[in-house]
């Protein structure tokens, strides 16, 4: 009866201290879970970050980029790679760009950059995740033409011939040519007009009338020409159009 009394008692004595090894082997397991959720908490939210830097730069080494594409695709790609740098993009990131050049529909110049940064992680290392590549991509097109509001009076909800009078470089400045460059006419380059013509969705008819007429040989600076203006012309408003032959001269370059 004595040694089962000592036995029990020798039991009792030792459970306590093997329930406490346990609660610390737990607690222990529990620890490495909560740092391992923190860490990865603290390692993506410094990946959003690092992913929104990364888009913004991509942007705007975009858009600067393809204004350079009139020069050539180096220099593009070398621009981009200065507004990358700008916003705090590594050098050796830049220098890894990945970029082409296209074409629109609307036959304008194109122009697209795709980035990889690989950017370091800090406690996802402990399970061996160093780092973690971010790829950004974004694309900007140039539209060197402007629209220009060219209806006559359709506002009033009349609709009659639209006349335009844009010119080269070396037309009279009085006739307010909104863009005149110097290039040649084989070679326009970038800068060159471009119409769109926006049919109103109940245009009555399949059939659009447009007429061309190039003025450049009679209206550059210095020349004189005989103008006649039609008996519509003058019908119209024979104060603004007189009938007659009149001479028209362009002064001033």
């Amino acid at each position: 009866m004595k040694l089962w009394n000592l036995h029990l008692r020798n039991r009792r004595t030792d459970s306590p201290h093997r329930e406490r090894g346990q609660s610390i082997a737990i607690i222990a397991l529990a620890l490495v879970g909560l740092l391992a959720f923190v860490g990865i908490a603290v390692d993506v939210g410094f990946l959003f970050a690092r992913s929104t830097q990364l888009q913004a730069a991509v942007d705007s080494a975009a858009l600067a980029g393809v204004t350079e594409l009139v020069i050539s695709k180096d220099a593009a790609d070398q621009r981009a790679g200065q507004f990358l740098n700008a916003n705090n993009i590594p050098i050796s990131v830049t220098l890894s760009l990945d970029s082409y050049k296209d074409t629109t529909v609307i036959g304008e110049d194109e122009y697209s950059i795709t980035v990889t940064w690989p950017v370091e992680l800090f406690f996802l290392k402990l399970i061996g995740l160093d780092s973690y590549d971010l790829v950004r991509s974004a694309t900007a097109a140039y539209f060197p033409q402007a629209d220009i509001y060219a209806s006559r009076r359709v506002d009033q909800g009349v609709v009659s011939t639209s006349n335009q009078s844009i010119f080269g470089p070396n037309i009279c400045t009085s006739y307010g040519d909104p863009f005149s460059p110097f290039n040649s006419a084989w070679e326009p380059g970038a800068y060159t007009y471009h119409y769109r013509i926006l049919l109103p969705p109940d245009y009555p008819d399949d059939v659009l009338r447009i007429e061309l007429f190039d003025p450049d040989s009679i209206n550059q600076s210095g020349d004189r020409d005989d103008v006649v203006f039609s008996a519509v012309a003058t019908g119209i408003n024979p104060t603004l159009f007189p009938p007659g032959t009149h001479e028209k001269l362009c002064q001033g370059g």
